[in-house]
C-alpha cells in the first residue's frame, strides 16, 4: 500500500501494479497530531514480515492496539512516540519502489 502525499487515499498494488485506490477514513492529520492525542507509552513500531533482526523494512509508528495488516508485525514497543520514532530511524530501512 502506498499513501498519497496528504494520506487521503491508499493505492493497493498487486505484483507491483496499481489495481485500486481507496480513501482513508478516520486518519489523523499527522503523526505529530497523534502523538499529542496519545501521550505516554502508547506506541509501537511495526515492520513488514521478513528479517527477525534489524534492519527492518517498511516500518511505521502506530498507536498501541491499532489494527494493522497481517503483512506487518510488531518489532518494538510499547513506548513513547519519540522513542519509537528514534527506534524506527535507527533500525529500519526505506522500501524501494
Amino acid at each position: 500500500m502506498i499513501r498519497d502525499f496528504k494520506h487521503r487515499r491508499v493505492a493497493i498494488l498487486v505484483n507491483g501494479n496499481k489495481k485500486i485506490t481507496v480513501p482513508v477514513i478516520g486518519a489523523a492529520a499527522s503523526e505529530n497530531a497523534q502523538a499529542r492525542v496519545l501521550p505516554g507509552r502508547n506506541w509501537i513500531v511495526t515492520a513488514l514480515l521478513g528479517p527477525s533482526k534489524p534492519p527492518y523494512s517498511g516500518c511505521a509508528v502506530r498507536p498501541k492496539g491499532a489494527p494493522f495488516p497481517l503483512i506487518y508485525r510488531k518489532v518494538f514497543g510499547p513506548n513513547t512516540f519519540l522513542t519509537c520514532q528514534l527506534f524506527r530511524l535507527k533500525n529500519c530501512k526505506a522500501l524501494r519502489v
